[in-house]
């Protein structure tokens, strides 16, 4: 996780994420290069 950016603020919200889908321990992913690449939309 990215200095300065807590995933709990984002609880509970609907969000809108670009970044790329990649797949670790036989899970997906998104990989998110900047804080803007996540946007509020509730």
């Amino acid at each position: 996780m990215a200095a300065g950016v807590s995933i709990s603020a984002y609880k509970g919200k609907t969000l809108r994420i670009s970044g790329k889908v990649k797949e670790y321990k036989d899970k997906f992913e998104i990989i998110v290069s900047h804080p803007s690449s996540i946007e509020e939309i509730d």
